[in-house]
């Protein structure tokens, strides 16, 4: 769905609707980088300068620690606009307590420390357990799976770092889901190391075009969840 409809559709429909976040989470550590005087250094040219004069360290001082990943993000936005949402992520972390919607934890999260000079610069530690993940995981910690995944929209992130996302949605694309539900997917494939078979390719076609037919459905359910304990 392009941005600008998903913008539509949300200020046409002002009840709350049901939404589902997954499968991913990261603790998100920002740091100040300084010179060996202690002046902070602002940019990336600079940094570079600094390194090429054979700069040898240099100190950095943590600012702050958040809530991250893609689908934490997604959560927080839908909440944000007055929907319902649940998030099935990895989130074993004290970071993740204070969300405000309910929450399930598949393990453990990504660590991601963020140097906010004239642009971020990354250095990700990408959660063994994220990089495992299955459908099956979801399945596990869900008290009811298929309802869940027949919220109004269910959102998934980080397609990239998740490998097992691609076998989700193959197998997402064959199941009958109830519930008119939308599917927003944030993240790009990973590269394929191996040439598929062409049985895999045909599956692989079905599952864009279920996805997409899925995207465009706009969502009929209007049922929504019993309010948690």
């Amino acid at each position: 769905m392009a941005y600008a409809d998903l913008v539509e559709r949300l200020a046409d429909e002002p009840e709350e609707r049901t939404i589902t976040a997954l499968p991913d989470g990261s603790v998100d550590v920002y740091y100040a980088v300084c010179d060996a005087e202690g002046e902070r250094i602002e940019d990336r040219e600079t940094l570079a300068d600094r390194l090429t004069d054979g700069e040898p360290s240099f100190p950095i001082e943590r600012e702050s620690t958040e809530p991250g990943g893609q689908a934490v993000n997604m959560a927080r936005q839908a909440n944000a606009l007055g929907n319902r949402v649940r998030l099935y992520g990895h989130l074993d972390n004290p970071v993740f307590d204070d969300l405000g919607f309910e929450r399930v934890s598949m393990g453990e999260p990504s660590r991601i420390g963020i140097y906010p000079l004239d642009e971020d610069v990354l250095f990700s530690e990408v959660s063994s357990e994220l990089a495992d993940w299955t459908l099956e995981e979801f399945r596990a910690v869900a008290d009811r799976p298929v309802k869940r995944l027949a919220a109004d929209a269910v959102c998934c992130g980080n397609w990239a770092s998740v490998p097992g996302m691609t076998e989700a949605f193959h197998e997402l694309a064959e199941a009958s889901i109830d519930g008119g539900s939308s599917c927003w997917i944030r993240g790009r494939s990973r590269p394929a190391r191996t040439r598929r078979s062409s049985a895999s390719l045909r599956r692989s076609r079905r599952s864009r075009r279920a996805v997409s037919r899925t995207t465009r459905a706009r969502p009929t359910s209007r049922a929504r969840a019993s309010p948690t304990s």
